[in-house]
């Protein structure tokens, strides 16, 4: 395999990232952001009779604590294994790329390889769920038929929901909607993209509605979600509803509000200079987003409509902008696969295809 200088170049830059970052992390961040991954931690010592079993920090700390080999019982030793592993698989996808790494692409790539350093590459949940995200990414660029991959990709999502993250069940319901209604409406959609968009929220929102003839208990939490996470969340970037009330009308209306704050999160600007970046990687995926809405086809539907199912349940549980972007940095590789190169104006892969 004949190896582009260019690339290695991009993957000793991403290594002087990952070291910048976790020089960052474990020197200048408070003990607040390790608080998760010190309860898992605290699990896996012996704990588990601590928290319920079945819950996602009992099967997390259970997964983390089956696969110990190395007998690690430090945070900083489970966040350098971690970034170690999936470091040697991000340059082993480049290497085996063969379209050339555009400027535009490369850029991208790094952005979300520091987000990923410093919030994924760690003993958490959002390891797992990125893992989840990478497994889906490869059903997509398999030779299977488009059925199996619906088939497995649902298999995947639904265990993510049963054992990790509940709200998964949405964004599988999001991304089926997308895609199922994508290929009965192709041509109609091509000339009328804004009122397909809107079509897909609106039936989303109306099986939201109709979930509550199903299960009561899981439409109320749909419902006062928002309330729930203001009353124990002490973020500084917390998405807040700008309209109260309980109706499903006022839930409509914050539902479209918060999602015009995800693609735009202009307000965190006065906040600080250091929310800059999040801004700025947010403002790309929203135009990575609106850019492949727009040109949508039979090759790239999968990893749209599986980004606007995602979309569309991460603007009912994502608690903050941070926890919004971190979560997002696990779809990296579906937006690289989307990614507009106005060089050569072509969709772009960072995975070689057989």
């Amino acid at each position: 395999m004949k190896i582009n200088k260019n690339k290695l170049m991009l993957i000793f830059l991403l290594i002087l990232i990952s070291l910048f970052c976790k020089f960052f992390q474990y020197n200048y961040l408070d003990d607040s952001y390790f608080t998760d991954s010190n309860y898992i931690l605290y699990l896996m010592n012996n704990n588990f009779a601590s928290e319920p079993v079945g819950t996602a920090y009992y099967n997390t700390a259970l997964i983390f604590n089956s696969i110990n080999i190395f007998n690690i019982s430090t945070l900083e030793g489970w966040s350098y294994l971690i970034t170690v592993i999936f470091t040697i698989i991000i340059s082993y996808c480049i290497l085996k790329d063969k379209n050339k790494m555009t400027f535009y692409t490369a850029i991208f790539l790094c952005l979300s390889y520091a987000l990923l350093n410093i919030y994924i590459f760690n003993l958490s949940k959002d390891i797992i769920q990125l893992v989840i995200c990478l497994l889906i990414f490869y059903i997509f660029r398999s030779e299977m038929t488009t059925l199996k991959k619906l088939i497995f990709s649902t298999l995947i999502l639904i265990i993510e929901s049963l054992f990790f993250r509940p709200y998964f069940i949405l964004i599988l319901f999001g991304f089926l909607l997308s895609y199922l209604y994508y290929q009965n409406y192709s041509k109609l959609f091509k000339k009328h993209r804004l009122k397909y968009v809107l079509l897909i929220v609106l039936l989303f929102l109306l099986g939201i509605y109709f979930s509550q003839f199903v299960s009561q208990s899981g439409y109320n939490k749909i419902m006062n979600v928002r309330d729930e996470i203001s009353s124990i969340l002490e973020a500084n970037t917390e998405i807040v509803n700008l309209i109260e009330g309980n109706s499903f009308i006022s839930f409509i209306l914050n539902y479209f509000i918060n999602g015009f704050r995800i693609l735009f999160p202009l307000e965190l600007l006065p906040k600080g200079i250091f929310y800059v970046p999040f801004v700025v990687y947010q403002i790309i995926l929203s135009y990575i987003i609106f850019y492949s809405i727009k040109n949508i086809n039979k090759n790239n539907a999968l990893y749209v409509c599986f980004i606007i199912g995602y979309f569309l349940g991460s603007i009912l549980f994502e608690p903050d902008f941070g926890s919004l972007v971190r979560h997002e940095s696990t779809l990296f590789l579906f937006y690289i696969e989307l990614f507009y190169s106005r060089s050569s104006a072509k969709i772009e892969r960072i995975v070689y295809e057989d």
